[in-house]
């Protein structure tokens, strides 16, 4: 992560991460790398091998849509669980509905 970049933990089983002055496209790529880097953990608990893999979901800050930081965490929101509905470990980007 880069020093202006921000994570935390959002819910119980939410995180966000702000990646500041970059493109959506960027965004994607970089959460496709986090994706593939913890489904490649192995994770070894009282002798067995576990395996972890994550559901993410990108959009990016529209001027002037955006007016309260909420409506941002809710268009993640709802590309997460598109990711989810569609069979998880996946990334998926917030489409506006024509």
């Amino acid at each position: 992560m880069r020093t202006i970049d921000q994570c935390g933990r959002y819910g119980g089983e939410e995180f966000i991460i702000l990646l500041p002055e970059i493109s959506q496209s960027v965004a994607v790529n970089v959460s496709e790398r986090l994706r593939k880097e913890i489904e490649n953990l192995k994770i070894i608990w009282k002798g067995l091998e576990l395996s972890v893999t994550v559901s993410i979901g990108c959009t990016e800050y529209l001027p002037g849509y955006d007016k309260q930081s909420d409506s941002m965490i809710n268009r993640a929101d709802q590309a997460l669980y598109i990711a989810k509905e569609e069979g998880r470990n996946q990334t998926r980007v917030w489409v506006k509905n024509t």
